[in-house]
């Protein structure tokens, strides 16, 4: 009986020791959350390129993967929602092949710049994700002011408060249009110093020059857009046909 007992406790370790592999190269929508929710290990390797998603679903996803011993692989990009919510959770972080690392507007700017109320009175469903948002920056001790830094380099323009009289709530509305420009990439340094991010491998803005090229091939031909690579400003006219 105690050795099929120790045989049962073994087989046990081992399942839980086993890392579950989940490549995720796509928009993060509700059926990329749907997959990652039937995962049942509680070692999970994800490789990700994304350029973001729907912040709800993303949030909802990072909530279920932040309390697993999270392995993430960015390979490709890893912007917006990805950046934002997915790397916040990782245990491990692994950069390969230097990827693009962008950052816009998030819920935690959102409210940050709209905040009329006091938090205890606010009860909007996405004032929800944004309180899980800090959440995940206090536990794996980031830095929650990467919101401004990412505002002064996009460089924001104006924006409209919205009040929501219902669930006393208050925040900016926010997209492209209100910023100069479309996207921060920064450099490890700035990821590292700015917002405290432990990881192992390089990105695409600690060379500015590969970098820019890595853009202008992801923009369509005959198209502009403008983004900030470390804190130089670069005007993309795009070479993707």
């Amino acid at each position: 009986m105690r050795y099929l007992i120790a045989i049962s406790s073994l087989l046990l370790a081992s399942c839980q020791a086993e890392t579950h592999t989940h490549v995720l190269n796509n928009v993060i929508f509700e059926d990329q959350y749907e997959e990652i929710a039937k995962i049942e290990a509680q070692n999970i390797h994800l490789k990700i390129s994304s350029i973001g998603g729907k912040n709800g679903v993303s949030v909802k996803a990072a909530k279920f993967l932040e309390p697993k011993n999270l392995k993430i692989t960015v390979e490709g990009n890893c912007w917006s929602a990805c950046a934002s919510y997915f790397l916040p959770v990782a245990d491990e972080i692994f950069f390969k092949n230097e990827p693009l690392i962008g950052f816009h507007w998030s819920t935690i700017m959102m409210y940050e710049l709209g905040k009329r109320t006091t938090d205890k009175s606010c009860a909007d469903k996405a004032y929800i994700l944004y309180e899980i948002e800090k959440q995940h920056l206090k536990i794996k001790n980031l830095n929650y002011g990467l919101w401004k830094e990412t505002s002064n380099r996009l460089i924001l323009k104006d924006f409209e408060v919205t009040d929501n009289s219902y669930s006393q709530c208050s925040y900016a509305r926010l997209n492209f249009d209100n910023f100069e420009h479309a996207m921060w990439f920064p450099t490890s340094k700035q990821l590292q110093d700015l917002w405290g991010l432990k990881f192992k491998g390089a990105v695409c803005a600690d060379d500015y020059e590969a970098c820019t090229r890595t853009i202008d091939s992801m923009v369509p031909e005959g198209e502009s857009v403008s983004v900030v690579v470390g804190d130089k400003v670069y005007q993309s006219f795009g070479t993707m046909e």
